[in-house]
Parts: structure tokens; sequence; C-alpha cells
């Protein structure tokens, strides 16, 4: 299944680790890290405030200018939510932000010089044996056992994932797909 913005939560382990092993601060500012925002919002936004939404970002899908299907990375997903707006001025309110956590895992990528994919492998899914947990792309082939979800409105119309999530990539803000069930081995081994 794919479990959406659940994924975040792997983001925030992250970055706890990160911390914990010293090589970044919550207080840090977003400056620190990565250098193609505006200095002058950067220099505001803290990793804490990223983690709290609480940065002033939005959501880069409710853009008028985001096109589905047009970002495969997370560096691709940056150098379009670089130019968006703030919304408030750090650390004076609260907003849920994908942008936000894009940006952590921008973070992420940096410091550790892998992928976010991989260090959530490598720090995570692998570690705690978490083998039904996985990164699976739009253009995935021949998935075994993936389920795909409906969505449907108090009108009765329906919508199938396919719809709904066309184009979207597994990021640092969500989008990931895990199962409960013991079924699935085979996926993660043939993912990576």
């Amino acid at each position: 299944f794919n479990i959406g913005s659940n994924g975040k939560d792997f983001t925030q382990a992250l970055i706890c680790q990160l911390v914990q092993e010293n090589k970044l601060a919550f207080s840090d500012p977003l400056s620190k890290y990565l250098d193609m925002f505006p200095k002058s919002a950067a220099d505001k936004i803290t990793i804490k405030h990223l983690l709290t939404m609480q940065s002033g970002m939005g959501d880069y899908m409710q853009s008028p200018r985001f096109r589905f299907g047009q970002y495969r990375t997370i560096a691709s997903l940056l150098d379009f939510i670089k130019d968006e707006p703030l919304f408030f001025e750090p650390g004076t309110g609260r907003a849920y932000s994908n942008s936000g956590y894009v940006v952590l895992g921008g973070v992420i990528e940096k410091i550790t010089g892998k992928t976010y994919e991989e260090n959530v492998r490598d720090r995570i899914l692998r570690p705690l044996g978490m083998t039904h947990s996985v990164f699976i792309y739009p253009d995935t082939k021949d998935i075994v056992n993936k389920a795909a979800g409906t969505e449907i409105a108090l009108s009765g119309s329906k919508r199938t994932e396919k719809r709904i999530n066309t184009g979207l990539v597994p990021t640092s803000a969500g989008g990931m797909y895990a199962s409960a069930s013991g079924a699935g081995n085979e996926l993660n081994e043939n993912m990576g």
C-alpha cells in the first residue's frame, strides 16, 4: 500500500539520527546546508522549523506552476521549491508543508552524500528488517502484490490511485509503499 505522508516519519527519524551523530542541529539554519534558497529566508528557516511545519513553506503540489510527472528527484523538486514564496515569516505560524519535507530530504542528501532512498534503506529499513517497505516509481513495471487504492468522494464518485498519484515519485515528503503482511519479500529484493 502507498503509505503517503506517513513516510515523513522516516524523514524525521533520519534527521534525528544525524542530530545524534552531531552532523547537524535542530537550530541550524537552512542556509548552512543548501545555498539555492534566497539567503534572507534560508538564514531564518531552521531544521526545527522544517520538521514542525513552521518554515513558512507551503505544499509544492498546490502551486499552480507544479506539473505532475515532471520531477523525478529531490534535487529537481528543490529547484522548483526554491522559487516558491513563503506564506509567513519562519517560526510565526504553522502550515502543512510537503515542500519543507522535500527540503529536509535535500539536507539529508547533502550531509550524507547518498540519496534519500539509500538513507532510508541503509539506516532504517535494513537494520529493522522492514523487508516489505519499498520505493516504487510510476514507471516501474510488474509489481507483485501492489495494492491500488481508490478515493471515494462523498458524492460517490471514484478516482483510482493511478489517477490520484500519476507522476508522483516517493520523496522525503512521502509516497513509499509498505505492507504489514508476509507477502512481498520478492518485491523488496527486486527493487534494491
